[in-house]
């Protein structure tokens, strides 16, 4: 690791050293810190498994809100939301929004998606809209998520906590 200063002369290059003990230097086109390639690797002493899980499913989920906001994964996304039933196919989907199916598959590749994901991402909105009613059915959710039955919409519930991605069923 080394400082940079974007100043003439480095102000007080003790106190530096005696804080950050890595070279500093001044009169550069901007102050950064330069770390080496290997740190960025390494595990923070008071690193938390569960708090990095959890950040990475928040990164993730913002990550696809954001991609899919606009494009044609919002347009799929549209689609889907107004199916009385999940049970689609990238195919019918394609067809539905005068597509043929590899530039459909091609426009999502390019958005950073899959007609999978989408669909996945839909299904497991959905899923928990449906699930806080206490008044509709398990076999009525199961079947607007596009699923045969209720054992499989938990297998899938199982996978979307886990983080793991959608399997078709």
């Amino acid at each position: 690791m080394r400082l940079a200063f974007a100043i003439e002369g480095t102000p007080r290059p003790a106190l530096y050293w005696d804080y950050f003990r890595v070279p500093v230097s001044a009169s550069r086109p901007r102050t950064e810190i330069v770390f080496d390639e290997a740190y960025l690797d390494e595990v923070p002493p008071m690193a938390n498994p569960h708090t990095a899980q959890l950040m990475v499913a928040q990164c993730e989920r913002i990550r696809a809100e954001r991609l899919h906001r606009t494009g044609v994964a919002a347009r799929v996304r549209a689609y889907l939301l107004d199916q009385s039933s999940l049970d689609l196919t990238l195919e019918e989907i394609a067809e539905r929004l005068h597509y043929a199916p590899r530039t459909l598959r091609r426009h999502l590749e390019h958005e950073g998606t899959t007609f999978r994901a989408v669909l996945a991402e839909v299904r497991r909105g959905v899923a928990e809209n449906l699930l806080r009613d206490p008044a509709v059915p398990r076999y009525e959710i199961a079947r607007r998520l596009g699923y045969r039955e209720w054992s499989s919409l938990a297998r899938a519930r199982r996978r979307w906590q886990a983080g793991a991605a959608p399997s078709p069923e």
